[in-house]
């Protein structure tokens, strides 16, 4: 994708409006065959490993997953660089970013595989389960992207972090008020 919007945008061959129509349609594209083979991928594991082996195949998808996505945002940051645009938020030492990234990684690695693995072992009817799964992950995730251009365009992008956690810090107070009623 990035080759074919440099190879339009570096000789003027495509008008503005026109690249970023090809731009969002690959994208759409990208998104649409994500929602077949996503829910497909995670309800094969269990039938191709063995019960045992379910935490180590889970790791290895999910290493492997992560590893393109930090290749694409890597990719994605020096594209934005190389184009112009600098995006700041709170925090504008990349080292730092980087640390507290590294440092959170595993810990989120670890719920995830283990929450794979004990849905993969109890649950029947995966493919239906990972299909509802990412529909309601994708609808959120577009709602929120949408939400946060609109505080970044108007507000400015240093609030999308602030409303962030704002959310994050009456999500807490809910679970800890559901914990105090039990």
């Amino acid at each position: 994708m990035l080759l074919i919007i440099y190879v339009f945008n570096d000789g003027g061959l495509l008008h503005t409006t026109l690249k970023l129509m090809i731009i969002y349609m690959l994208i759409a594209f990208t998104g649409f065959t994500d929602g077949f083979v996503s829910p497909s991928r995670m309800s094969l594991i269990p039938e191709s490993v063995e019960e045992k082996a379910l935490g180590k195949a889970n790791s290895l998808i999910s290493t492997t997953d992560q590893t393109f996505a930090l290749l694409g945002w890597s990719i994605g940051t020096i594209a934005i660089n190389i184009y112009g645009s600098n995006f700041y938020a709170m925090n504008t030492t990349a080292g730092i970013a980087l640390l507290l990234v590294v440092l959170m990684g595993p810990f989120y690695q670890l719920r995830d595989i283990s929450q794979l693995t004990y849905i993969q072992k109890n649950v029947v009817g995966l493919a239906k389960l990972y299909a509802a799964k990412d529909n309601l992950y994708y609808i959120v995730f577009a709602l929120s992207v949408f939400l946060s251009g609109l505080i970044s365009d108007y507000i400015g992008v240093v609030y999308v972090y602030y409303f962030a956690f704002i959310l994050y810090l009456q999500l807490l107070r809910h679970l800890h008020l559901e914990e105090g009623r039990k």
